[in-house]
């Protein structure tokens, strides 16, 4: 599922490359360098900037799918951080790390699925030189349900009633 809402710590500006851009499937393939459509912060720098994302529908979550560009295209690999929240508003660490990814393509994070539902990520970005990093779209990969092996098979049948006879 793609995010439905999100919130970001700043916005490039409130129309072309605000965090809205980032809601739905991507918009772009290949690299988009410079193009509107996708969220960017306010700076092109190297501080650290977050989005908060809503997927609307409470999963056991085990990844994340986030579609990246830069401008400059060097700037891409850009996350740092992945953290899911639960339904009480914690966020628990499930990913942090180096991103290799490059410009125009597609950072697949996974981890163990919770053990708790939810509906919320937040990435944090930072760029290692004065860049804009743009995140296009965000994909939660996850189940609805606690299963993981699949659809389980009926109980076997209890055996049948003791008759009593005279033999």
């Amino acid at each position: 599922q793609y995010a439905t809402a999100i919130e970001a710590s700043s916005d490039y500006n409130t129309d072309a490359w605000s965090a809205v851009q980032a809601i739905g499937a991507p918009s772009h393939s290949g690299c988009a360098q410079g193009l509107a459509g996708s969220w960017a912060p306010l700076p092109p720098d190297t501080q650290t900037h977050t989005l908060t994302l809503d997927f609307g529908a409470l999963v056991f979550a085990e990844g994340v799918r986030v579609w990246e560009h830069a401008n400059p295209a060097s700037a891409s690999g850009f996350v740092k951080r992945v953290d899911v929240i639960d339904e009480q508003g914690t966020m628990h660490l499930v990913w942090q790390g180096t991103d290799t990814t490059v410009c125009g393509d597609v950072l697949d994070v996974r981890w163990e699925r919770t053990s708790f539902l939810t509906q919320r990520v937040r990435l944090t970005t930072q760029t290692s030189f004065d860049a804009w990093e743009y995140v296009d779209a965000v994909q939660l990969v996850g189940q609805s349900s606690a299963c993981i092996d699949g659809p389980r098979a009926p109980p076997p049948s209890p055996p049948p009633p003791c008759v009593s006879g005279s033999e």
